[in-house]
């Protein structure tokens, strides 16, 4: 007895949308009974004649569904694009995982992406942007170099100051070096807030 399946049931077969199977219906490749069903085997042994056997893949099992992180992921891309989601024509696979996410709304983000990740690569290749590691490892090697500096700062102007000053020498390298010390940490207790 032959199987009859409706044009959703043998679009699974097939691995194909039910768009391909109406195309296939349309151009004569595949036909239907009259009940509206179509042949499973009939139609694989059409579309084996037509040379399509190649061209799809039978699955077994019904498609798995669309991962929540992914239908975030679109939702997120069409938010920031200023896109409502759903507003796209609806499509033969309907929302994706039931969030109303259309296939035609994951394509528009994914065209989106695209777009970002392109005028990303064109502003690197023109050098404006910078390698964020290497931004960040020169930014504390700068502030190394100036904390050392300022910390080596009392002794070399200790002695000159002190003569000066007709003071002892070694009191105001002391001195000197508290006070250094003293800015260093209000610096570093500042660009913490700042950066926090």
């Amino acid at each position: 007895m032959a199987e009859l399946l409706d044009i959703s049931a043998f679009a699974r077969h097939r691995g194909v949308s039910r768009k391909t199977v109406y195309q296939w219906l349309a151009k004569g490749l595949i036909s239907k009974e009259p009940n509206g069903r179509v042949d499973r085997e009939r139609a694989d042994q059409q579309l084996a004649s037509e040379g399509r056997v190649a061209t799809t893949v039978q699955r077994e099992q019904p498609m798995e569904p669309v991962s929540l992180a992914a239908v975030g992921s679109v939702q997120e891309t069409l938010a920031e694009a200023g896109e409502t989601i759903g507003q796209s024509a609806p499509d033969d696979l309907g929302g994706l995982n039931g969030a109303g996410v259309t296939l035609t709304d994951a394509r528009k983000a994914k065209t989106i992406q695209d777009t970002h990740l392109t005028r990303l690569k064109v502003q690197q290749l023109r050098g404006e942007l910078v390698d964020r590691k290497m931004a960040e490892s020169q930014a504390f090697a700068a502030g190394r170099l100036e904390r050392d500096a300022w910390m080596a700062w009392p002794a070399r102007v200790a002695a000159q100051m002190a003569a000066d000053l007709r003071l002892e020498s070694r009191e105001v390298h002391t001195v000197l070096e508290q006070y250094v010390h003293e800015h260093l940490a209000e610096l570093s207790d500042t660009q913490a807030t700042v950066t926090g």
